[in-house]
């Protein structure tokens, strides 16, 4: 997250966010402007912070609707919700996402409950939802969803009408700046939901690929080999529905070691457990929750947060003694571990811990970053390695085929052999095709080898050690400079 979340956010700052673009500016939403805001005030954990202080909003609304609507566990509602390993990678990066999760799902649940709403209460919902649509438009069917249920209580023409405006009003407001920076950008302000430019059709294609295609889990080996490599069409729907039970089955436990923090968890067992019989038209709005996740095309775990936080404000964590059992070993083993790195970030925002020796144990990259800052202070670095963030001099090279398609004079525009190249050639293939298509020096040389682990946290030491076919994931990557 910190290739783009904030150096993006810094960018703003810095005056140069139109330069040197990369593909990050396409999904560009408030979440940068709100990290630009906040680097200003010298505070880079924002993310974190917001998601830790929505965790204490989830509590307090679960306790309010156990007391008024007689509905959930309360306070004890937490550890079903903490239970969850997902959250141990939530809370520690640099994502806005509690909180429109959060906003849309407890509006819908308000909504379901309340049969009269004040107008004033319409509105703030409406205008709610209508940022989280700017956030992430993932958040789009759970706006209709909101919308429907307040035309359920709306009688009045007039209201509606009035609800209609704000909507469109809301959205032209919202999405303003959006529009502005991604017309000037790629000549094309709705991308990449839909694009109005002809010109980007051909590379869009490709990068849609990217941008939807992976779940980022061991589900993407089974797409990749199994599915798109089968011939016959029983085959393909065999395997198709092979995909989909492990899709259901990777929320609940971890389909290889490395996927454990992308699980949901023991807590979403309570989908099954609800009293269907008690909620009406329950079950209806559990299927829409689920429907919104099938609509992106996309089974990446987070987009199923909103469902894990709608089962958690019915579920019942008393009545079933097994499973509230396992549910608190669970909450235990990770808020232990939400504690630790709570702590330790808490200690480095306050400077009784300086983050530059932290840093280099969280993120391996940093200590290569930090050296080249030093030693090759006034170079300007070409690098395929993507942590921008702690790169002082930069020209980001990421998927350089198909950004050349876009800006196809984009790195002959920025020649100058003055500059270094930092290549990855596990990413992007030999060094020698990128140099020999956008330079006119064709000679390099070696001068610094680096090799680094690019997993957060290094958890792959310890994954290696439990299943020993676990790749490592360590990147040997060297820095060049032109000889001429």
């Amino acid at each position: 997250a910190i290739r783009y979340h904030l150096e993006i956010g810094r960018k703003i700052n810095q005056d140069t966010f139109y330069n040197y673009i990369w593909f990050d500016y396409i999904t560009i939403s408030s979440e940068e402007f709100l990290n630009s805001f906040f680097l200003n005030l010298k505070f880079e954990n924002i993310s974190g912070v917001s998601n830790s202080i929505y965790l204490i909003f989830i509590l307090i609304s679960n306790i309010y609707l156990l007391n008024k609507y007689k509905v959930g566990s309360g306070f004890t509602s937490i550890i079903i919700l903490l239970s969850s390993p997902y959250f141990f990678q939530l809370l520690s990066s640099q994502k806005f996402y509690l909180l429109p999760c959060y906003i849309v799902t407890y509006s819908i649940v308000y909504l379901y409950f309340e049969k009269k709403i004040l107008l004033s209460f319409k509105i703030i919902i409406i205008i709610l939802n209508l940022f989280c649509v700017i956030t992430k438009p993932i958040f789009l069917p759970y706006f209709l969803i909101s919308l429907f249920l307040i035309f359920r209580v709306t009688k009045e023409l007039s209201q509606r009408f009035k609800i209609i405006f704000l909507c469109f009003f809301g959205f032209f407001i919202f999405y303003f700046p959006i529009f502005v920076v991604k017309n000037n950008i790629f000549g094309d302000p709705f991308i990449p939901y839909f694009s109005l430019n002809s010109e980007n059709t051909l590379w869009l294609k490709e990068y849609y690929f990217w941008l939807k295609d992976f779940n980022m889990d061991a589900t993407d080996s089974i797409y990749r080999n199994d599915i798109e490599t089968e011939s016959t069409l029983i085959g393909w729907l065999l395997n198709k529905i092979k995909l989909y039970l492990m899709i259901i089955a990777k929320l609940f436990f971890p389909l290889r070691p490395s996927d454990l923090f992308k699980t949901i968890g023991i807590g979403l067992i309570y989908l099954f457990l609800i009293d269907y019989k008690k909620y009406n038209n329950l079950k209806y709005l559990i299927i829409s929750f689920i429907l919104a996740v099938v609509l992106i095309d996309n089974y990446q775990t987070r987009w199923f947060l909103p469902l894990f936080l709608l089962v958690i404000i019915f579920a019942e964590i008393n009545k079933f003694k097994l499973i509230k059992i396992i549910t608190f070993i669970s909450f235990f083993c990770v808020s232990s571990a939400v504690i630790t790195i709570g702590i330790f970030s808490f200690l480095i925002n306050t400077s009784v811990i300086n983050k530059k020796s932290v840093y280099p144990q969280i993120i391996d990259a940093y200590r290569i970053t930090d050296q080249i800052n030093l030693k090759y202070k006034n170079k300007n670095i070409y690098t395929s390695m993507n942590y921008f963030y702690f790169l002082d001099n930069y020209i980001p090279i990421y998927y350089p085929d198909i950004f050349l398609k876009f800006k196809k004079d984009y790195y002959k525009s920025n020649n100058n052999e003055e500059n270094l190249i930092l290549w990855d050639e596990g990413r992007y293939g030999n060094i020698q095709k990128f140099v020999n298509d956008n330079f006119r020096c064709k000679k390099l040389e070696i001068i610094e080898n680096y090799e680094y682990n690019s997993r957060r946290f290094k958890w792959n030491r310890l994954i290696k050690f439990i299943d020993p076919k676990t790749q490592l994931n360590d990147k040997k990557i060297k820095l060049y400079r032109f000889n001429c």
